[in-house]
């Protein structure tokens, strides 16, 4: 699902970094703050909710977008300044959701 977003949003003319594990993503926060963070909530190493909220506090300004396929009870509490969107993803949904966030609304 990575890689087909991250096509999408290219397509769109977003410049799209991605990173492969919560690891890579967590590496990631010592660097320079992106526009917007988007995670699966299920990665292989570790819970996409608890990477967002380290991108939150990190990054304050940030917003990010957490991607589930279970239920929202299943997540958690979301950290502040993050939107909970279920897969599959409504292109339209994404399209409007990304477009809002990177113009800050």
């Amino acid at each position: 699902m990575a890689e087909v977003l991250r096509l999408f949003l290219r397509a769109l003319g977003h410049s799209v970094t991605l990173y492969g594990s919560f690891e890579a993503g967590r590496a990631a926060l010592g660097g320079e703050a992106p526009a917007l963070v988007i995670s699966d909530d299920r990665l292989g190493d570790g819970r996409g909710v608890t990477l967002v909220g380290e991108a939150r506090r990190v990054w304050p300004g940030v917003p990010c977008i957490l991607l589930t396929a279970g239920l929202a009870s299943e997540v958690g509490s979301l950290p502040e300044g993050v939107l909970l969107r279920h897969k599959p993803w409504d292109v339209a949904d994404c399209e409007a959701t990304v477009g809002r966030l990177l113009r800050g609304g």
